[in-house]
């Protein structure tokens, strides 16, 4: 069974932590320089040719969309290795109750409304005020921990 830790054992392993993370650190700058040094006449070689081919690549698709977008009705072009395709129509969007019509129906029912109603702090605190509106509101105490460990 191992001991419990105590405040000095974590100053020690802490310090140890620091001392491997800039040796890390340290390692990772020469891993990195070393990397973009050996990869510097790779790029060369390919980065003109590549930035080139993006350009067309990136003007073809925005003119495809754009065409694609212009049409009033679905559409589909296919090539033997490219589909462009605009999918038109109308789609359900979210559900929007009416407040006064649930409320409505939640008395003629004879059920509660109130579970089910929330109010939208961003459009209600206008409406009374902030003042107003904080007497109205409970502000729960949530427990935290901010844990850290880092370099000076």
């Amino acid at each position: 069974m191992s001991k419990a830790l105590n405040q000095s054992d974590i100053s020690h392993k802490a310090e140890r932590w620091a001392k491997v993370r800039r040796e890390l650190d340290e390692l990772e700058i020469k891993r990195d320089d070393a990397l973009e040094a050996a990869m510097a006449a790779v790029n060369k070689k390919y980065d003109k040719r590549i930035d080139a081919l993006t350009t067309k690549v990136d003007t073809l698709y925005d003119e495809v969309v754009a065409w694609l977008k212009t049409r009033k009705k679905s559409v589909t072009v296919e090539t033997k290795n490219a589909i462009a395709m605009l999918l038109a129509g109308v789609r359900s969007g979210n559900r929007e109750p009416d407040p006064q019509k649930f409320i409505a129906a939640c008395k003629k029912r004879k059920v509660d409304p109130w579970p089910a109603v929330n109010v939208v702090i961003a459009r209600a605190e206008p409406i009374l005020g902030k003042n107003e509106f904080d007497k109205v509101c409970t502000t729960k105490q949530v427990p935290y921990a901010d844990v850290s460990l880092k370099l000076k």
